[in-house]
């Protein structure tokens, strides 16, 4: 399973209303950041599996979804081991935050469709348009944003086996070799998510959106159940543990 690739499937975690789902990893993810030492970590962690399970997700899928950052995972270990106060053991749970955090939202994005966050993201964000935010152009930019992410992944994986076939070697014992070696891919991705953002900047402004005037409206509608209505409870019981 590829990060922020939605997975249609008939799981408890798909049937719930995309605003409870947000809610419940917000405040998971607010839990991981707020967790102190092991065991706030640990309960942390029992979460995200039951999240996971609720989601219809194994371990080795979840766990493949961290590989694409394994590499940023251990700039982190190896950063706050040596600048840190707290050494190997505060890297060690800066690591395992990180991991969780991705867990949460990959696990969000995979139950919930690209449509679904943004219709849920403009209806959470709805009571600020009377400030003046622009809600549905905010909802927009979340659902474009999460669309790219399994896109440029993709687009990684293509580059990167590109440069493989033209004996780019990216195993090389010195850090800085493989650095420099990812250089001829880096350089491409980046291209690339340009030109597609240029491409889907011209589309949105062709479709002349946002020109009506009025506020966008939604096709579907969305209640709040049974189910619904116990996921917000146990986020507030989530964001109560670790703060007490």
């Amino acid at each position: 399973m590829s990060y922020g690739v939605y997975l249609q499937r008939d799981t408890f975690a798909h049937s719930l209303d995309p605003r409870a789902k947000i809610c419940f990893v917000v405040a998971f993810l607010i839990a991981a950041f707020l967790a102190n030492g092991w065991l706030e970590l640990g309960f942390v962690a029992v979460v995200a599996a039951g999240m996971l399970a609720a989601a219809g997700i194994g371990a080795r899928r979840a766990l493949r979804t961290l590989r694409p950052f394994v590499w940023i995972m251990a700039f982190v270990m190896v950063f706050n081991s040596v600048f840190s106060a707290g050494g190997v053991i505060y890297a060690a749970q800066s690591v395992a935050r990180f991991a969780l955090v991705l867990l949460g939202s990959s696990t969000l994005m995979a139950t919930t469709s690209p449509t679904e966050l943004t219709d849920a993201t403009s209806m959470l964000l709805l009571p600020l348009r009377r400030l003046g935010v622009r809600v549905d152009d905010t909802a927009l930019s979340v659902s474009m944003t999460l669309r790219f992410v399994p896109v440029v992944l993709e687009e990684f994986k293509r580059v990167k086996a590109a440069q493989e076939a033209r004996l780019a070697r990216f195993d090389q014992a010195s850090p800085l070799a493989r650095a420099r070696a990812y250089v001829p891919v880096m350089v491409p991705l980046f291209a690339g998510a340009l030109r597609r953002s240029q491409t889907l900047a011209l589309a949105i402004r062709n479709r002349e959106y946002g020109e009506c005037g009025r506020p966008r409206t939604c096709i579907r509608t969305y209640s709040l159940g049974t189910r619904d209505h116990v996921v917000l409870a146990a986020a507030v019981l989530l964001l109560t543990v670790i703060l007490l």
